[in-house]
């Protein structure tokens, strides 16, 4: 299945958290896949769509996202006496089933045999994709970068992602402030840091703005306009209150630091891309693919689709966490209707400030 079909699993995962409460999923996956929830897909301290986002992320790397698909259509259509009041409608009309049954059906996936000697076949991955990761050392890297991206919030609802770029300093996509400009009051932003799903911190830390908090920008682009140094690069450069880089995470020993954006980074085609995002303006997720790299110019990154909604502002990595792009959005790429994902290259972000005479907000 094409990356045409993300945005419905986007939908799924939404209409998961609609049309469930906690119990009553925990109770579908118990009867219907014979599984504890809390125990081996999540944490039972989430909202119910980062459940729901780890449920699937964890069945379609096992090849069961199919059964997911067909136990939420059964759990939903069959008449269960022993159902209690607070459980999800038995209608055949429900929209959730209308997701299932579309998925399944796009998927061209068999239906399940009839006989108990293995799982169903296996959908074609298309929502996540998560190969090994090199070694423990870059598992070890990947979290200290995780504690210097953030979830960018404007009048209390999740924006996008943003990261740091100095001790009080964070770069992110200027659209998230699109029809807001400098005047916006700085009280009705902020970044929410360490937001990993961890018991020590499960509110993350929030972070101020600074009064003068838009340092510099890129305007977007405008529509359906790839960004370029002539029409606007999207991004923002944001002074915070507090210098957070300083501070020691939640359960760590050392200051948190921030992403150093000095290095001329050049991605290779066909190279290694790691992407830190609060996609769907959860908790901070990272989408690892090997040869993500499709190709770029002096200004803009392609590669293959691995977000969601959210993640806009993520810092995108190479395999020696170097960034190399701050991602932008998804695009059509013309072929099919399949999406691929547009990011500002860094080496752009450093070559625009420097033509303005604003070098200086990147920091030390």
């Amino acid at each position: 299945m094409g990356n045409a079909h993300v945005d419905k699993v986007q939908r799924l995962i939404t209409a998961i958290g609609r049309g469930y409460t906690h119990k009553s999923l925990e109770r579908m996956v118990r009867t219907e896949l014979r599984a504890r929830l809390y125990a081996t897909y999540s944490s039972p301290n989430l909202p119910l769509e980062d459940i729901a986002f780890d449920l699937i992320q964890k069945l379609d790397l096992q090849n069961r996202f199919a059964d997911l698909l067909r136990a939420i259509i059964n759990n939903r259509t069959k008449k269960d006496s022993s159902a209690g009041e607070n459980d999800p409608p038995t209608n055949e009309k429900d929209p959730l089933v209308a997701e299932c049954r579309y998925l399944l059906a796009v998927s061209d996936a068999p239906e399940p045999a009839t006989d108990t000697d293995g799982p169903a076949a296996p959908l074609q991955r298309f929502a996540f994709e998560t190969p090994l990761v090199p070694t423990f050392g870059w598992c070890a890297e990947a979290l200290r970068m995780a504690h210097r991206v953030c979830r960018v919030e404007v009048g209390g609802a999740a924006r996008a992602t943003g990261f740091l770029i100095g001790p009080a300093t964070v770069l992110t996509a200027y659209h998230t402030f699109r029809g807001v400009g400098a005047e916006r009051p700085a009280a009705n932003i902020r970044c929410r840091f360490d937001m990993l799903g961890s018991p020590d911190s499960p509110d993350g830390t929030p972070v101020e703005m600074a009064d003068e908090w838009l340092l510099a920008h890129s305007p977007m682009p405008p529509r359906d306009q790839h960004p370029s140094h002539e029409d606007g690069l999207d991004f923002a450069v944001l002074g915070l209150a507090k210098p957070v880089g300083r501070w020691r995470p939640p359960g760590a020993t050392a200051e948190r630091g921030w992403v150093d954006v000095s290095g001329p980074i050049q991605p290779e085609p066909q190279s290694f891309l790691t992407v830190l995002q609060h996609a769907l303006g959860g908790i901070l997720r990272m989408s690892v693919m090997p040869a993500a790299v499709l190709a770029h110019d002096d200004a803009v990154l392609q590669y293959r689709d691995m977000t969601l909604p959210g993640s806009s502002g993520g810092p995108c990595f190479n395999d020696r966490w170097e960034v190399v792009a701050l991602h932008h959005a998804r695009w059509p790429s013309g072929e099919g209707g399949t999406l691929v994902c547009l990011g500002i290259l860094i080496t752009a972000v450093r070559e625009a400030l420097r033509r303005a005479d604003r070098l200086a907000v990147l920091g030390p």
